[in-house]
């Protein structure tokens, strides 16, 4: 009998218009931490090498948002980046294409 796939919490939270998006963009990325008590948020974008490009903190329950740049405030180019979303013991990832 098949199995059924059960959504993490984290995963539902940062789903759906007001959590996650949009996607792809030309600018901004939201996502919306869930609240776990005692934790900070911690959004972290890689290019497709690898490589750390921003990293966006804050209380959790907060809109984190990259701004589509570098660490050093230089907008990034077209192309994949992937994020990768902490809070507490939560973990999300997933897939941001920017167009421009």
């Amino acid at each position: 009998m098949p199995t059924k796939q059960v959504p993490s919490r984290l995963a539902d939270a940062v789903s759906g218009e007001e959590g996650l998006g949009p996607n792809p963009i030309t600018g901004p990325f939201a996502v919306l931490a869930p609240f776990v008590p005692g934790a900070r948020a911690r959004l972290s974008i890689f290019d497709v090498r690898g490589r750390r490009v921003a990293v966006v903190e804050g209380p959790s329950r907060s809109r984190l948002v990259w701004e589509g740049t570098d660490r050093a405030g230089n907008r990034v180019g077209p192309g994949i980046y992937f994020y990768h979303l902490e809070i507490g013991r939560l973990r999300e990832e997933g897939k941001v294409v920017m167009i421009r």
